[in-house]
């Protein structure tokens, strides 16, 4: 028989169906547990009695891919338990978006785990690390910390882990948690802001230089999103990575507007320019230049950038680098993504969208570099 994809959905609330329904629909359900392939169990705390699951405890041979999804009651006594998926020897990829998820809430054959999603609110970190230092066999791992973490004393070394993405609400978040992390075979990461709103604090390349140092890791895909973050700090970031070979980078689209002005009416932002000139030229190879080459095996780059975007350096750096003379021993780049996001202040809406770079990098697309260009006036 077919292996089966069960997805377990039940509301909170008014829209909660009567107990005797969930009771019959999990009897029916769980009867074919030995099939489940792919299991998404998101409910309220209190919505379900967790006895309903009892039948696919120790039942559950095939399963490789689990979601837990829990909206936990507030101000409740006993923290959420789940005995049901430590008996599942095939799992590998686990999603869980609960309130500092550990070893001792949610049993998992973590030493299995080769792909692991977190979503947490006001984590405790040294609750989470003490979960993760069991995943002995962690390749990817994607986190999301909102609210207030709960700082933690231990480190946790992650001596598989090959891709780290890290999503927070307050880039400060960042300089608290990298330094806790071995990763020494890490080659991808992904560092990102929540919001894509500047708040007016910028972070700095020092935590990731520490984490660097700490993992000896050789990074060769970096990815930077939403980072309250200046030109001449990503350049210090791009300086720490000589085997670079995949780069994206998006800007901050908005900024706060000063109180009393509601929060719905935000101002485009202006200040968080990461690509500017400098940045470009930086990036820019030149032969003749005393300057050590930043970022030498490039060969993706990805911009999402706002309006006013240096378009003649954004040129001469591409040129530099999609084609850079033999002696440089610079890697050719092979693809190039511009994304432009928001509309010049001397823009109409019946005016040409798209900037006039646009066209000269359809140059580059005949000539055999990989080009994708959009872009996005509306910023909503």
């Amino acid at each position: 028989m077919s292996p089966l994809a069960i997805t377990l959905h039940f509301a909170g609330d008014y829209l909660a169906p009567p107990h005797e329904v969930v009771a019959s629909t999990c009897e029916v359900l769980t009867q074919n547990s030995s099939r489940w392939n792919t299991l998404s169990l998101c409910f309220y705390e209190g919505a379900i009695e967790l006895s309903m699951l009892e039948p696919i405890r120790g039942n559950l041979a095939i399963l490789q891919n689990l979601e837990i999804h829990i909206q936990e009651e507030t101000g409740r006594k006993e923290p959420f338990q789940s005995p049901f998926f430590n008996d599942c020897p095939s799992l590998n990829t686990v999603d869980l978006n609960l309130t500092g998820p550990s070893s001792e809430r949610i049993r998992l054959p973590w030493q299995h785990i080769t792909s692991l999603t977190l979503n947490t609110w006001n984590p405790n970190l040294g609750e989470i690390f003490r979960a993760l230092s069991v995943c002995t066999n962690l390749r990817r791992l994607a986190w999301s910390l909102d609210g207030t973490a709960v700082l933690a004393s231990n480190n946790v070394h992650l001596s598989h882990l090959q891709s780290l993405s890290i999503t927070v609400d307050e880039p400060e978040i960042l300089s608290v948690l990298l330094p806790h992390l071995s990763v020494p075979k890490l080659s991808s990461i992904e560092l990102c802001n929540s919001s894509d709103t500047w708040r007016d604090r910028t972070w700095d390349e020092e935590p990731f230089k520490r984490f660097l140092i700490q993992s000896s890791c050789t990074i060769t895909s970096l990815h930077l999103r939403y980072l309250p973050i200046t030109d001449i700090r990503v350049l210090l970031f791009l300086e720490l990575l000589p085997n670079l070979h995949s780069f994206c980078l998006q800007e901050c689209t908005y900024k706060y507007p000063p109180p009393p002005t509601p929060i719905y009416l935000r101002i485009r932002m202006k200040d968080n320019v990461v690509v500017t000139r400098t940045f470009l030229t930086r990036l820019t190879i030149d032969c003749e230049s005393l300057a050590k080459p930043i970022v030498p095996r490039l060969t993706d780059l990805e911009l999402v950038l706002n309006v006013g975007l240096e378009q003649q350096a954004l040129i001469e750096m591409l040129s530099s680098r999609w084609l850079p003379e033999p002696p440089s021993g610079i890697d050719a780049l092979k693809s190039f993504s511009l994304t432009v996001m928001g509309q010049r202040e001397d823009q109409d809406d019946e005016s040409e969208p798209e900037p006039e770079c646009f066209a000269l990098l359809q140059h580059f697309r005949r000539a055999g570099l990989r080009v994708t260009t959009s872009y996005n006036r509306e910023l909503w």
